[in-house]
């Protein structure tokens, strides 16, 4: 087809939204090959020319599903670093802000679609490693990233260049960095408003709601050793009635529930280390 890209997809959306037909297409237009993340109702199939099993010489054509297969971007000379870049990069401290961030993102899309169908149709095709994908900087190493522009002005004092990696990009920061001062204004220079944002809590863990935490941790903490938790009575944990009780600016929920459980007598000092990495949270 001799049209303009956007065009192209216009006609598509017609084909797919219009009209009740089956139609088939030969092509190579990455715009065609796109709508199949895009939709339900298309689907991409390759042809491939191979050998008959029981003659050699004779061939035949196998027809293979490939919606998204990787060896079809090999079959159309595609290269690795030519598509495996997502539109978007969602900056995060590590793996488990990932996890929750993703998790509040299906939470989202699932109130969506039954609030607002619409947005939730809009929403559901962004894939993840495609439309959007996460980089976790682990904390402190966020320094060795330059988020500017200008990237040559900071080859020598930060080496690594976000921008190189996604032009497009979210980074989503623990409340505790305003504590550095220096980091938090830098960013603020090198990021627009909208490229950032910073927790009013100390920690991604900290916006968890408070039913789950302490289900966590009433299951957690019988599997701890006797030593460790004798100065803890779990059953205090209850007396938590405040649902914003862990959305806390300046302590993790290892110390706030460290502080709940603790018993009258206790003299332990050393324990909410301990409980902090038992708990995982």
């Amino acid at each position: 087809m001799h049209m303009h890209a956007g065009m192209v997809r216009q006609l598509m959306n017609f084909y797919l939204n219009e009209t009740n037909h089956y139609y088939f297409f030969t092509t190579h237009s990455n715009h065609l090959l796109d709508m199949a993340d895009e939709s339900d109702q298309v689907i991409i199939q390759k042809f491939v020319k191979q050998p008959k099993s029981e003659n050699p010489k004779e061939f035949e054509f196998k027809i293979y599903r490939c919606d998204r297969d990787r060896d079809l971007l090999a079959s159309l000379g595609v290269k690795p670093s030519s598509v495996y870049l997502a539109n978007c990069t969602i900056w995060v401290e590590g793996i488990t802000d990932r996890l929750y961030i993703t998790k509040y993102m299906e939470k989202y899309l699932s109130e969506l679609e039954n609030s607002d169908l619409e947005q939730y149709k809009k929403y559901r095709r962004f894939m993840p490693n495609y439309h959007y994908t996460f980089v976790e900087y682990a904390g402190s190493n966020l320094t060795h990233w330059s988020f500017s522009d200008d990237y040559a002005d900071h080859l020598e004092d930060k080496g690594l260049s976000a921008k190189a990696v996604a032009s497009e990009m979210l980074l989503i920061a623990d409340g505790d960095i305003q504590g550095k001062a220096d980091r938090v204004r830098i960013l603020k220079s090198e990021l627009n408003k909208e490229n950032y944002y910073i927790l009013e809590c100390k920690e991604t863990e900290n916006t968890l709601p408070k039913s789950s935490i302490v289900r966590v941790a009433k299951v957690r903490f019988p599997r701890m050793k006797p030593e460790t938790k004798k100065s803890y009575d779990i059953s205090l944990i209850d007396s938590i009635t405040d649902e914003n009780y862990f959305d806390h600016a300046n302590y993790g929920i290892g110390k706030l529930i460290d502080s709940k459980i603790k018993k009258p007598s206790s003299t332990t000092k050393k324990l909410h280390l301990q409980m902090v990495m038992v708990w995982g949270l």
